[in-house]
């Protein structure tokens, strides 16, 4: 077994007892869930990115404080949702990875919206009474465009 899948190993099952000691709703309120997702990808581009192969040092001080941290005071809290937050922000930015459904989610919005702009637009030129159905039609149509689209875009985007 290499090293690297040692650390990744090691770090899991800290993680895992851990979690016994805090409490199942902090558990999903400190997103420990994904600090999992952080190890993994930051395992998967620390030989070739320098900044993760630093940051398992920071994941390993965080993990193996990590019941004293949620347990302990705000000030422990903080700390680890700053540093929860900054590793989140380097694996977005220089790796482009997603949450999970992120484009459905902006593109079912963007449908919604250019939707109902150009239904009101037509039924506009065309009979002004029939407004609100014309509005319905394209939120309808937009929403349906716009998830259809995200949903493609997502199936090819890496997620947290």
């Amino acid at each position: 077994m290499e090293l690297k899948e040692v650390w990744i190993i090691k770090t899991l099952n800290n993680i895992k007892e851990q979690r016994l000691l805090i409490h199942k709703k902090d558990y999903v309120f400190y997103h420990i869930d994904t600090l999992e997702k952080i190890v993994q990808h930051t395992q998967k581009f620390a030989a070739h990115c320098p900044h993760c192969e630093s940051n398992k040092l920071v994941i390993t001080n965080i993990v193996t404080n990590l019941a004293n941290n949620i347990n302990g005071s705000i000030q422990s809290r903080d700390a680890y949702e700053k540093e929860l937050e900054n590793l989140l922000s380097h694996l977005k930015t220089t790796h482009n990875l997603k949450y999970k459904s992120y484009y459905t989610s902006l593109f079912s919005l963007l449908g919604i919206l250019i939707g109902v702009t150009i239904g009101a637009l037509i039924v506009f030129i065309i009979d002004t009474n029939l407004l609100k159905h014309g509005i319905l039609l394209g939120f309808v149509f937009g929403l349906i465009v716009g998830r259809i689209i995200g949903i493609v875009k997502d199936r090819k985007q890496q997620h947290i």
